[in-house]
């Protein structure tokens, strides 16, 4: 069906009062031809992304069923832009238009760059935590050291080192004696934080100032000393001091559900410890110590003998009517013959 113009049709600006007037400029053929790639090119980014889906739920530690929404969310915004946008084009100038858009799209990049989604799960940072304990303690320049305070000082240097030089960690910074969030007076042994710039992970905000993961660093055996306890790692009767006690009584990590603890095993076997540490924390199992139970004992997830590396996990109750703490376990043996 053909439309004809007549003698009786009316001027634009007659039908449309309202609508402004601009001049037709011709546009050269060069020029269509590039409007013309460009629009191709923005049709077809909408479909980029489907055969990249596998890498964008590795990357960001989403599951198939979150990650199944990108393409399509894509497409419903591409749909909306031209039914929004679109018009816009008939009733503002379209090169001031373009230019505004071009402008926030490169203010919005700015911003993010300071922003990063915090890719891997916090079991992944954990993970990569326990793979550069034997690395550390192999580490031909690093200085002999035996308590606690020096060898994780040590470690925190390291850990730095290699999260700035590792892919997906590089945004990520180690420190010691870090203030409790909660608990302004305590101390925590090392936490792991943004570097300089804005993670999110889980739905949360984390700053250079706040504490993505927590860590306790304890010494096994436990030194000698008139406040200590050999069972420090589990509890300690004498003082607040225990490990898992500070997390159980909610005087540590009170608003994180999972932990690390390190411990520096520097005589006996990562097994035998295993053992010892299960055997107090079942003796705690009784009315006199309220809270403990049997769910408090610790698991093996894997033990690499020749690194002289065990990982284990517990999960745990909490005072305070706060909800349960899982705390992964990185065992690193200390003494030299190992894997001998």
């Amino acid at each position: 069906m053909r439309l004809r113009l007549t003698e009786h049709a009316l001027p634009m600006k007659a039908a449309f009062p309202d609508f402004p007037e601009r001049s037709i400029t011709p546009v050269p053929g060069r020029r269509v031809y590039l409007l013309a790639l460009g629009a191709g090119v923005g049709v077809a980014n909408v479909y980029y992304i489907q055969p990249s889906l596998h890498l964008v739920q590795v990357a960001f530690g989403a599951d198939a069923y979150a990650v199944g929404w990108v393409p399509t969310l894509t497409q419903i915004g591409y749909a909306l832009g031209m039914l929004l946008l679109a018009p816009l084009g008939d009733l503002m100038d379209r090169k001031r238009l373009i230019l505004c858009k071009a402008g926030l799209l490169t203010l919005a990049l700015t911003i993010g760059d300071d922003v990063h989604r915090f890719s891997a799960s916090k079991y992944e940072l954990i993970d990569f935590i326990a793979s550069k304990l034997p690395l550390w303690r192999d580490d031909p320049d690093r200085p002999k050291a035996i308590s606690e305070t020096n060898l994780t000082s040590q470690l925190c240097a390291y850990l730095n080192s290699a999260s700035r030089f590792s892919e997906g960690w590089d945004s990520l910074q180690f420190k010691v004696e870090e203030s409790d969030e909660h608990q302004k007076g305590r101390k925590i042994d090392l936490v792991v934080s943004p570097r300089g710039s804005i993670v999110w992970a889980q739905g949360r905000k984390y700053t250079q100032y706040d504490t993505l993961l927590p860590i306790e660093c304890k010494r096994l055996p436990t030194p000698k000393g008139k406040k200590r306890d050999d069972r420090e790692y589990v509890i300690n009767q004498k003082a607040t001091t225990g490990g898992i006690q500070r997390f159980k009584a909610g005087d540590h990590s009170a608003a994180h559900s999972l932990a690390a603890m390190i411990a520096y095993v520097q005589a006996e076997s990562s097994e035998t410890w295993y053992d010892r540490l299960n055997v107090w924390i079942k003796e705690l199992d009784d009315p006199t110590h309220t809270g403990w139970s049997t769910k408090d004992l610790m698991h093996i997830d894997s033990s690499d003998t020749q690194l002289g590396l065990t990982v284990l996990r517990s999960l745990h109750s909490r005072e305070k009517g706060l909800s349960e703490i899982e705390i992964r376990h990185l065992w690193i043996e200390m003494e030299c013959y190992l894997g001998a």
